[in-house]
């Protein structure tokens, strides 16, 4: 029961941000001719610089 609960913490916590940086390139919607996010690293820089740190893991609690 514990290390069930442990994986079921500690997935969501290692990989939500990265489900929120792909959920935002899959949604992006190009302005102009240029992309607001063009990578991964980019998307990540650009989240943490607008939103803050928490923000790479909004939902996380759903």
């Amino acid at each position: 029961m514990i290390s069930g609960f442990l994986s079921g913490t500690a997935d969501p916590v290692c990989t939500g941000q990265f489900d929120v940086v792909r959920t935002r390139l899959m949604v992006q919607s190009r302005e102009g001719d240029e992309l607001k996010c063009k990578g991964l690293v980019h998307a990540i820089t650009t989240i943490y610089a607008e939103e803050g740190c928490l923000a790479l893991w909004k939902g996380i609690t759903a």
